[in-house]
């Protein structure tokens, strides 16, 4: 009886520690998949690294791109255009800032043909009435650009050629999620960062967790942080002898067909025009007026070429009546 009782007692070990090993085995050949899963469908950044957009597979930055106070440099500048720092006399020089909307992307990606993109737009309908030649609209938009990054670059190099109107398109960047660090905080990542890092920091998936599940969603640019840039750049502004029109940011949602303002971000571009008495431009309405608004974006928030001719034709309506734009007929 008590050989038959210890034996029963050592089948049910060996099957517990059986189903001990079975389970700790499935749960590792699971965290692997899932490691191997996250890697595939993320590219997590090494610690202190610059990210793209959370939910995006971040995109290559190749070496030579790298920039410590841009992230990534703005190439090819101006869309591959070339102008001179000094502008000729009686021409009358805008810059339009801004992300890829302004840019310009199509529906796989790639930028738009430069006659496609609302600024090239822009300046023909502004030659139609300014003349031709005595006009000039630099397209200095860059993709995965946030405020942050538009002010740099406008206080770094932009203002050098000479704008008499800077037009700055900015939002969807801000606004969107970060990957462990907001755009303030971001920096380049050095080989002494590699000494830093917790052992846990090697793993896609526990970096994932730790992003989706345990650190407070932040945003690119907070609208704190969005206002303190766009007041940088009306500052610039006033010190370079430029004007600034900011355009408020918006989205459009296809599911549901309906585009929506970033409001916090809009309603601080309403207090800077309070504040600096400059103009806070909403193009929203007529690119709703227009036609169906479904039919001139391609995803949430670029344009089709039709949509671009609808912005350039909004902004073009809004400027004629401007008086600087008067003085130049």
């Amino acid at each position: 009886m008590r050989l038959r009782f210890a034996f029963g007692r050592h089948k049910y070990r060996v099957k517990k520690i059986t189903l001990v090993f079975l389970f700790g085995t499935a749960l590792l050949a699971a965290l692997f998949l899932s490691e191997i899963l996250v890697r595939c469908l993320f590219s997590f950044p090494e610690r202190g690294f610059y990210f793209k957009f959370r939910h995006i597979k971040n995109f290559y930055i190749p070496q030579r791109l790298l920039d410590g106070e841009l992230f990534w440099k703005p190439k090819p500048e101006f869309l591959g255009l070339k102008y001179a720092e000094k502008k000729g006399d009686g021409v009358f020089r805008i810059i339009c800032i801004g992300d890829s909307v302004t840019q310009s992307y199509d529906i796989s990606g790639r930028p738009q043909p430069l006659k496609q993109t609302y600024p090239y737009q822009l300046q023909s309908l502004l030659e139609r009435i300014i003349g031709k030649g005595r006009v000039e609209v630099l397209n200095a938009g860059i993709g995965g650009y946030s405020s942050l990054q538009g002010l740099r670059y406008l206080q770094r190099s932009l203002w050098k050629y000479n704008p008499d109107l800077v037009i700055s398109w900015f939002g969807v960047n801000d606004h969107s999620l970060a990957l462990f660090y907001p755009d303030k905080e971001q920096r380049l990542f050095v080989s002494a960062d590699i000494r830093k890092k917790k052992l846990l920091e090697n793993s896609a998936l526990f970096l994932f967790l730790r992003n989706e599940f345990f650190i407070k969603k932040k945003q690119r640019v907070s609208p704190a942080e969005y206002f303190a840039n766009c007041e940088q750049m009306v500052l610039l502004g006033k010190e370079k002898k430029f004007k600034i029109i900011f355009i408020a940011p918006f989205e459009y949602e296809k599911k549901i067909k309906r585009a929506n303002y970033y409001d916090e971000y809009k309603h601080v571009l309403e207090l800077l025009a309070v504040k600096y008495n400059i103009r806070a431009f909403d193009i929203l309405p007529a690119v709703c007026m227009s036609t169906d608004a479904g039919n001139v974006f391609i995803d949430n928030c670029h344009f089709n070429p039709d949509g671009n001719a609808i912005v350039a034709k909004a902004i073009f309506n809004f400027l004629k009546d401007e008086e600087f734009i008067q003085r130049l007929k």
